[in-house]
């Protein structure tokens, strides 16, 4: 097999950091060509492959649009990177990426596992961490069994922290149909395998989605076996991936008529682990298992959905569920969220369309909350065959208004930070934030990140030395029960090297508490590298950034 790397400035990093790079190359190739046929395409608009091992690609960004044409089975394709085993911080991609196999031939893609990987930021990343990440470019891909998110397409046992998309991801206008794309706004596929990690607890610090957002649209037309949402599509491999302090306000949409087995969710279509304090304020529409917050998953708290949830399959077994559509692997908890939105589905639920389905399967709903816009009677759950269904304080209410809020979004936090910065945090109640709602916040060491006004709604925050700590936030009505979160916070030194790995803390259901008082070139590394011109062809890459490689394994 033979791989052929393009980069907008290094087509390969092999044992170097990246700091600062900035590209404005067009990169825009067809890959008919005889001498590349058979070829895997690995494209990046900065560089194709960083290779160190725990290194550094810090504060790059790309202006430049890849468009790639191809009849091979596999490309892999990052705004900034395509694959990386380094940490990611501050990265930009402002480019557009579409991605396009003209005559994929399934038995292969099947084989091989999907025919493409695509991300704004990187495409595939191992064993690191992409913080404060952000992608502001269309992702236009016409691609069968891929993986492809606005950050990062897929990634193995790493996390993402404090990233950003605002790009809008679609099908090409050719896309028909497409099947077993698995698309997220942050993450196209979170993958864990295990290393010698035997504690499921321990787990939870190795895949990690925290304070992540997205802003943009998802547009398809899958046919079947796709995953769409807003935040990472689809879990694979071991459990062990927590999502927390999460918020989709994109729309999440799959437009083909009678989708079977195709999942869509606001935060996350196929899960198996924790999902807490995420929100969901974009509409989900399309495939035969829709949720508010999940396809697929076993335990949710603290979250709410305010959208329109709509599955358009004609599958029998088409269910939309205002937080989750059914329970993943026979058990689910669903404690403390909130839906308020209308329904469209054959079994339909306001928190859970589909439960227990065998004798030892369980679902448990405690205490949740539901307003349907249109008036329709629909009840906490829709359906529940078999095993122990367990119902504890969950009610319809005439407005969302008269539900406390279970959720809170923090406008400006990242987990990551740097030496000095400093930053305004803002947090947002949801359900409803009204001017009730009393906030308490409190820094756990105040000589690596202190917060002032800490009883305010708005605080103002300083990063003051390397180390690992976090804050809690309390909010509640004064008089009433208050609920708190731990945001965990990472304080490196960038520009000097002194880079800390985050620990994030896992965040298991939150407990209420006593209401309170009130770089260069190939195999180097460097910084401030620039590139600025522009090129039309695979032939007038070769020489510049590009690097053919026969038998390699990247």
């Amino acid at each position: 097999m033979s791989y052929v790397h393009i980069g907008g400035v290094a087509a390969d990093v092999t044992d170097g950091d990246v700091i600062a790079c900035v590209s404005n190359v067009k990169i825009t190739f067809g890959a008919y060509e005889e001498a590349t046929s058979g070829a895997d395409f690995v494209v990046g608009g900065v560089s194709a492959y960083v290779a160190k091992d725990s290194g550094t690609i810090y504060k790059c960004t790309n202006k430049g649009s890849i468009t790639c044409t191809s009849e091979h089975e596999i490309i892999s394709a990052g705004g900034v990177v395509a694959t990386t085993n380094s940490n990611m911080d501050n990265c930009k991609n402002v480019g557009d990426i579409e991605i396009a196999i003209s005559a994929p031939d399934e038995a292969v893609v099947t084989l091989r596992n999907g025919c493409g990987l695509v991300g704004g930021i990187a495409a595939s990343v191992a064993n690191n961490t992409i913080s404060r990440c952000v992608n502001q470019g269309v992702i236009n891909i016409d691609l069968w069994y891929s993986k492809i998110g606005g950050i990062v397409g897929n990634f193995e046992n790493s996390s993402l922290i404090g990233c950003e998309n605002y790009g809008e991801i679609k099908d090409s206008d050719v896309a028909i149909a497409a099947k077993g794309n698995n698309i997220g706004g942050i993450a196209g596929q979170s993958t864990l395998y295990d290393e010698g990690i035997s504690d499921w607890e321990d787990w939870l610090d190795v895949n990690v989605i925290n304070g992540c957002v997205n802003e943009g649209d998802i547009t398809v037309s899958a046919s079947e076996g796709g995953m769409i949402s807003g935040i990472v599509s689809v879990v694979e491999g071991r459990d062990g991936t927590a999502i927390t302090n999460c918020i989709n306000r994109g729309n999440i949409r799959n437009n083909y008529y009678g989708s079977d087995w195709c999942e869509a969710a606001g935060i996350v279509a196929r899960f198996s682990d924790p999902i807490t304090n995420c929100i969901n304020l974009g509409e989900v529409y399309g495939g035969n298992l829709v949720g508010g917050i999940a396809g697929a998953a076993s335990q949710v708290a603290n979250c709410t959905a305010i959208c329109n949830v709509i599955a358009n399959s004609t599958s029998e077994y088409t269910s939309a569920g205002g937080i989750v559509a059914q329970a993943y692997v026979g058990h689910l908890s669903v404690e403390k969220c909130v839906f308020g939105g209308k329904l469209g589905g054959t079994t339909v639920g306001a928190i859970v369309a589909w439960g227990a389905s065998f004798d030892d399967d369980s679902l448990i709903i405690k205490d949740c909350a539901w307003n349907i816009k249109d008036g329709s009677n629909v009840d906490v759950f829709g359906e529940s065959e078999e095993g122990q269904t367990t119902i504890e304080n969950a009610s319809s209410v005439s407005e969302l208004a008269d539900t406390p809020s279970v959720s809170v979004y923090v406008n400006g936090y990242t987990q990551m930070f740097s030496v000095g910065d400093e930053s305004t945090f803002e947090a947002v109640a949801y359900p409803n934030d009204n001017g009730a709602i009393e906030y308490q916040w409190t820094s756990a060491d105040d000589t690596i990140f202190i917060i002032s006004d800490s009883g305010n709604k708005t605080v103002s925050s300083q990063a003051i030395s390397t180390g690992n700590t976090s804050f809690t936030l309390r909010f509640g009505e004064s008089g009433m029960e208050q609920t708190a979160f731990q945001f965990p916070i990472t304080v490196s030194d960038w520009d000097n090297g002194a880079i800390i790995e985050p620990t994030p803390t896992p965040t298991p259901e939150p407990t209420p508490t006593p209401e309170q008082p009130s770089t260069g070139g190939s195999g180097g590394g460097g910084g401030g590298c620039n590139a600025g011109f522009g090129f039309g062809g695979l032939l007038a890459l070769v020489g510049l950034a590009v690097i053919l490689r026969k038998n390699s394994g990247r």
